[in-house]
């Protein structure tokens, strides 16, 4: 799908009740623009009142880790509105450029930081440091968006995105051969056919194609449907 920066998928119908205390976020993206600088263009977002995000982070300024473009992944625990998660990319080890594709792929863990980690074409790029509130590990959301802001549809990602999934079963992305079911020498893979054939690894959601479609490819079987029907979704861009 390609997202022009106004419009982008979103719904109110998906209940994450399972809980995102852990899991895995992996996606492909092209941006085709980059935010203001200290800004953010939201790549998934989860819940209103921006509870939770992954975006890109224009990180400038003296009160960052490093100056440049970062994957930024940011968990708030709905319950009292602590931080749980928070992380990113370094823009030293994984510079981030327009026009080009990446494969981001995020282990988290509100529990345990040694088993959250981000790896970008491959590349290991979690930023030293952070915050993690370890005591803040079931993260409950009830809305999701694809390109935007979940809840006024501002600070939206510019480009193409593709194979987007949202799991809460956790994988050790530090062994090739797990990195290995997501990306096929730097290149998308269909992850119905690697990941998704292990029963036991079942996605919250699973953005695979346009809206139309999103029902089919959400979730096993429409048991973790993030779109009841084509209906329910609004700011979608329909170019495929």
């Amino acid at each position: 799908l390609f997202y022009d920066g106004n419009t982008f998928f979103k719904t109110s119908n998906v209940s994450v009740s399972s809980g995102l205390s852990e899991g895995i976020i992996s996606f492909w993206m092209k941006p085709d623009r980059f935010p203001a600088n200290n800004a953010r263009d939201r790549i998934i977002s989860f819940s209103a009142n921006s509870k939770g995000w992954v975006a890109l982070l224009n990180a400038s300024g003296p009160n960052t880790q490093a100056t440049g473009i970062a994957v930024d992944v940011v968990m708030y625990n709905p319950a009292n509105n602590d931080i749980a998660i928070n992380m990113r990319s370094s823009p030293i080890l994984m510079p981030i450029a327009t026009d080009q594709y990446y494969h981001v792929l995020i282990a988290y863990s509100g529990a345990n930081v040694s088993k959250t980690n981000i790896y970008i074409n491959d590349v290991p790029c979690r930023t030293g440091g952070g915050f993690f509130n370890v005591t803040n590990t079931q993260l409950v959301y009830s809305n999701v968006s694809i390109g935007g802001d979940v809840s006024v549809g501002t600070s939206n990602f510019r480009g193409s995105m593709c194979e987007v999934l949202v799991s809460n079963t956790w994988l050790d992305i530090t062994q090739s051969s797990v990195r290995a079911l997501f990306s096929n020498n730097y290149l998308p893979m269909n992850l119905a056919s690697t990941v998704l054939s292990n029963s036991s690894f079942i996605p919250i959601m699973y953005f695979k194609s346009n809206v139309a479609l999103a029902n089919l490819n959400s979730g096993r079987g429409n048991s973790f449907s993030i779109v009841v029907g084509a209906a329910t979704a609004s700011n979608v861009n329909p170019q495929p």
